[in-house]
Parts: C-alpha cells; structure tokens; sequence
C-alpha cells in the first residue's frame, strides 16, 4: 500500500475536522454576542464541511460547546455520517484496498 497516499488522506482528514470544530466554535461565539455586524456562518457551511469528512469531530464538540443541540437535522445526519465514515474506514483496512494507480498498460 502507498503510504504517502495514506498519509495524504489522514492529513486532510485531521485538517477537515479541526476546520469543522473552529466554524463550529466560531459560529458560536457570533450567535453568543449579539453586537456583531458581520454576517454569520450559515449551517450548510457546517453541514456540508461534516460531508467531506469532518462529521465525527463536529459531533462530538456539538455535544462539548452545547451547540446545534437542539436542530434535530444535525443530530440525525451527523450520527449517520460517523457510522458510514467508520464502516468505510473499516472496509478499507479488512479489503485492504490499494490507492496506487497502475501506470502500466
């Protein structure tokens, strides 16, 4: 297995997580203080960065900063998210699937 693309995928996954978690803080923050003139980070943006990968750390600062508690579309998406992410996951390493492409014809 290549494992420069292994590390590849770890990285943007670390780095779409932690990207997921601050939007998440941010954007509590924003609605904490009300005497904000910038416009507020929409949910889609947090929904949408959960569907590329960084739902299981969104989850879990959901429930640490007490935020989105209450949508029940992020408490019903996001659990579903984790458990498809975790089954690839493991899908992954049980067939261990190769991400090198064969340049040979």
């Amino acid at each position: 297995m290549d494992y420069f693309i292994i590390i590849l995928i770890a990285t943007y996954l670390l780095a779409i997580n932690v990207y997921g978690v601050l939007i998440l803080k941010y954007q509590k923050n924003e609605i904490k203080s009300i005497t904000t003139t910038k416009p507020l980070i929409k949910d889609v943006r947090i929904f949408f960065t959960g569907v590329l990968g960084g739902a299981p750390l969104i989850y879990i600062f959901m429930f640490i900063f007490r935020h989105k508690l209450k949508n029940m579309l992020f408490m019903i998406i996001f659990p579903i998210l984790v458990a498809l992410y975790g089954y690839l996951i493991y899908l992954f390493f049980k067939y261990n699937i190769s991400l090198s492409i064969d340049t040979q014809i």
